[in-house]
C-alpha cells in the first residue's frame, strides 16, 4: 500500500465521501487489512472520525476482531462519546481482555460528570 498522508484527509461528515476520498487517494478500494492499518494511522494523528470509519469498514469483514473493538473504544472515548466507548470496551473485557478496564472506569466517570453538567 502506498503511504497515505492521513493528516491531509478532508473533513467529511458522510461515509460515502470518506470512501470516495480514500479510493481516489489509494487508487483502489482498500482491503479489510488496509482499512485497519489506516484506522491506526488516523488514530495516531487524532483523526478519530476517519479512524472510526475505517474500523467500521474493517469490521464488516472481520466483525469480532479484538483489536478493532479496542481501537473503536479508544476513538469513541477521545471523541467524548463515553457511553458508547464504555459499551465497546466492555465487550472485550467480558471476553477476558482486562486491559481496557481503566478506560472503562474513566469513561464511566466522564459520562456521569457530563450528565451532571446538563
Amino acid at each position: 500500500m502506498e503511504a497515505l498522508d492521513v493528516r491531509n484527509a478532508p473533513d467529511y461528515d458522510a461515509e460515502v465521501e470518506m470512501a470516495k476520498w480514500l479510493e481516489m487517494e489509494l487508487g483502489a478500494k482498500p482491503s479489510y487489512s488496509q482499512f485497519f492499518s489506516l484506522a491506526k494511522d488516523f488514530y495516531r494523528v487524532g483523526r478519530y472520525d476517519w479512524s472510526i470509519y475505517c474500523i467500521k469498514q474493517h469490521m464488516r469483514d472481520v466483525p469480532f476482531e479484538r483489536a478493532s473493538s479496542h481501537l473503536m473504544g479508544h476513538c469513541l472515548f477521545r471523541q467524548g462519546k463515553f457511553e458508547e466507548a464504555t459499551l465497546e470496551l466492555a465487550k472485550e473485557v467480558n471476553k477476558g481482555f482486562d486491559e481496557d478496564w481503566q478506560l472503562i472506569i474513566e469513561g464511566t466517570i466522564e459520562h456521569q460528570r457530563s450528565r451532571q453538567e446538563v
